[in-house]
């Protein structure tokens, strides 16, 4: 190496270290409003998407890997609730078996989603952003299930806390993909 292709190899390596120090230290600091405002315009209901995210007390100091792994916990633990809903009103309808077999329906809907939930809690934890949202898991399950056992109003609302929940996981993952894939160009 000659010496005249030295200072332009050490304001090189002193600018990439001083990018990814700054892209470290930026993305340390937690989830800010902004990024969740960011995150939930994307979804149906912003609203509930931030409540959902604000709830859960590791958003404030998240960095991107925990904010994509977190999303799709709380995903899961709405897939969880609803599985078990589902599974209690199989286990005590009686009389009408066809709504019996609707909610056994709802349970096997449920039990898939969870599957792929779990898979894509899997590649979030290998950071594999961009699988985790072509296998994670659709809206159908949710939609699936309602159509098959009727509207109520409780069972609309679980579905969309369900979908929600779906939605907010679809786009933390995005945003994350987005901004790894942003910083390491």
């Amino acid at each position: 190496m000659s010496s005249s292709q030295t200072p332009a190899l050490t304001a090189l390596s002193f600018a990439s270290l001083s990018f990814f120090f700054s892209f470290f230290i930026s993305h340390c600091n937690g989830v800010s409003q902004q990024t969740i405002s960011t995150v939930c315009s994307q979804t149906q209901n912003d609203e509930l998407c931030a409540s959902l995210l604000n709830g859960d007390p590791r958003t404030a100091s998240a960095d991107l890997p925990l904010f994509s792994l977190l999303s799709i916990e709380l995903a899961q633990k709405q897939a969880a609730r609803n599985h078990e809903t589902f599974a209690q009103l199989r286990d005590n309808t009686t009389g009408d078996p066809n709504l019996q077999k609707g909610y056994a329906n709802c349970t096997s809907l449920y039990d898939k989603l969870e599957a792929d939930l779990r898979r894509a809690h899997e590649l979030s934890e290998a950071r594999k952003y961009e699988e985790v949202i072509k296998e994670g898991p659709g809206y159908a399950p949710a939609y699936d299930c309602l159509n098959g056992v009727g509207f109520t109003p409780v069972l609309g609302e679980i579905t969309r806390d369900m979908l929600i929940a779906l939605e907010t996981y679809s786009s933390v993952a995005s945003y994350v993909a987005q901004q790894i894939l942003l910083h390491l160009v």
